[in-house]
């Protein structure tokens, strides 16, 4: 893991305002084991690391005894727990957990993203879907030939010209005056073509005596 978290709550943190403990305090998030480890034969799990006041005065700064000092404090308001020998100092972050919480929280994060991610995809491929539909829609249009054009102004006795509208509809790719392709032959010339034209009066067979 190549990073820690550092919660909010600490803005609230009874020891924000002295800048040793804050550092010395982010020294040992950073230390601290995200796992279990053994070091020199020890069990160190996570939450825990081996170190000496030596070396956390060099990685922060501060002196040995402004470390003891810092150190005390935290172990006194139940942050940390030490337990020292004379060849090092082990410091357990007592409510690890609770400060870090790695991998439930970005395991969630993560799944939020994918859920996310996988939203987004979805979205985007039934956009694609009904687009593709549209599309086949206008591709599937097979121009009607002068014979069922014809044979379909005699069905609705329209009066209108069958000739003249293959010609136009031919002459413009099938498209209408707005440039539109024709999609139902039948419906425009129900709309636009049967409008305001007048029915062919069908001739009468008189019964001759």
């Amino acid at each position: 893991m190549s990073y820690v978290k550092l919660d909010r709550k600490m803005l609230n943190w009874g020891w924000k305002d002295e800048p040793n403990m804050v550092a010395i305090w982010i020294e040992i998030l950073l230390q601290a084991n995200y796992k279990d480890e053994v070091w020199h034969g020890e069990q160190y799990p996570k939450g825990t690391f081996p170190t000496s006041l030596a070396k956390l005065s060099v990685n922060t700064g501060l002196s040995i005894q402004q470390i003891r000092g810092c150190l005390a404090r935290l172990e006194r308001t139940g942050e940390i727990s030490i337990k020292s020998t004379n060849k090092l100092t082990r410091i357990t972050v007592n409510k690890w957990e609770e400060y870090q919480c790695l991998e439930d929280n970005d395991n969630k994060q993560i799944t939020n993203e994918q859920q996310t991610n996988n939203n987004q995809i979805t979205t985007l491929k039934e956009y694609k879907n009904k687009k593709n539909k549209k599309n086949n829609s206008i591709r599937q249009f097979t121009p009607p030939t002068l014979d069922e054009i014809e044979n379909y102004c005699r069905e609705r006795n329209n009066g209108v010209d069958a000739k003249k509208f293959f010609e136009y509809y031919s002459v413009a790719n099938w498209k209408d005056s707005k440039g539109n392709p024709i999609k139902n032959w039948k419906q425009k010339m129900m709309a636009v073509w049967e409008k305001d034209k007048p029915k062919v009066e069908e001739k009468k067979v008189l019964d001759t005596w």
